[in-house]
């Protein structure tokens, strides 16, 4: 192969956020080789992103508009659709990546035996690579990378078959995720999981979406997996990883008594579908935690797994506390609360202003 064919393509999908593209397109296009390209999905932004693009006016550079905006999912689904390499990273506008991340991830997806590769992020980083051909032998923070999209890079001639599981699960937070699942249940591919790092530095903690709306979508998740085992796996790790901390943050949606019956109801339904899928309670969990492989990465001392206890059980009790209380009375109980001083103050928002969406 001529080292100017381009094998790899960085689709930056991006809506009304021309500076932060701006400064994307810098960091990218400072790297490119002969064998890149970079293509710009814009959702119909209102701002001055397509001029922003044109600035740059490089060779490898392609831009695409929609004529509306057709919500974030099918954005990404764009990006899948339009990539005519081998190769394809989904970059997100806001995710920085590192001075080197073109050259060190030409050099991991050459000759590379693998149809799919997550890279270690901000947020988690793999401890030595790693290939995974089924399901269960990933472990709750592994599944959290791939839905982090930016951290992962597709090899399209074997995920275009399954791009319709990807337009199935939309009504999910991750169908990018569904779709890695999918490959892996059926035995059609394996996953490299890289100590290899693209993202530089991750950003606040609180999301500017609807974490209510993420928990009540995220539980829909196991449904699109084929096999009673696979769908127990990942409804513990919605249970895990997601349960308390949406349901915490999503106390900034309530302005006054009338929002509190759509987070009570949220948090009933999410509950029993995911023990209906299988998963067990995660204060259970973390005693006999028959879900997940614990064998990789150092252990936890006891100290460390006694104060993740501590936290686990606190942040249940309050839930449950929530739920039970009068609609009248959820605000002051949430302020009465004595709250943790671990520096995860941002999980206690004191207002609700924000009009929050979950694309």
């Amino acid at each position: 192969m001529k080292s100017d064919t381009p094998i790899l393509t960085v689709a930056i999908p991006t809506f009304n956020r021309a500076a932060k593209l701006q400064k994307q397109l810098e960091r990218v296009l400072s790297q490119v080789t002969p064998e890149v390209q970079v293509s710009v999905y814009d959702n119909a932004s209102p701002d001055e992103t397509r001029e922003i693009v044109e600035k740059f006016n490089h060779p490898n550079l392609s831009y695409s508009r929609s004529q509306n905006n057709t919500g974030g999912h099918h954005n990404f689904f764009r990006c899948y659709e339009g990539c005519q390499t081998e190769w394809l990273w989904i970059l997100s506008d806001d995710d920085p990546i590192t001075e080197t991340a073109i050259a060190d991830l030409l050099k991991l997806i050459k000759d590379c035996p693998y149809e799919v590769i997550s890279t270690s992020t901000p947020a988690w980083r793999h401890l030595s690579d790693m290939v995974i051909d089924d399901i269960s032998q990933l472990n709750a923070h592994e599944f959290d990378t791939f839905g982090w999209i930016s951290g992962n890079i597709y090899r399209m001639p074997v995920f275009r078959p399954l791009l319709w599981h990807f337009n199935t699960s939309m009504s999910t937070p991750e169908p990018h995720v569904i779709i890695v699942l999918k490959l892996l249940e059926k035995k059609l591919g394996k996953a490299l999981l890289s100590t290899t790092k693209l993202i530089a530095e991750i950003f606040g903690c609180s999301p500017r979406w609807s974490t209510l709306d993420f928990l009540n979508m995220s539980c829909q998740l196991p449904a699109h997996l084929s096999y009673p085992q696979h769908q127990a796996l990942i409804a513990q790790r919605v249970y895990n990883n997601f349960y308390t901390w949406a349901l915490v943050v999503g106390k900034r949606e309530i302005n006054d008594a009338s929002d509190v019956p759509r987070w009570k109801r949220i948090r009933k339904v999410v509950r029993h579908t995911l023990l209906a899928y299988g998963a067990q309670h995660p204060i259970l969990d973390a005693f006999f935690p028959y879900k997940w492989d614990h064998t990789r990465g150092p252990k936890k001392t006891i100290r460390k797994r006694l104060r993740l206890l501590k936290y686990s059980v606190y942040y249940h009790t309050l839930v449950t506390l929530l739920a039970y209380s009068p609609d009248r009375c959820f605000l002051p109980i949430f302020r009465w609360i004595p709250k943790p001083r671990l520096g995860r103050e941002w999980l206690f928002p004191e207002d609700g202003k924000d009009k929050l969406n979950v694309c």
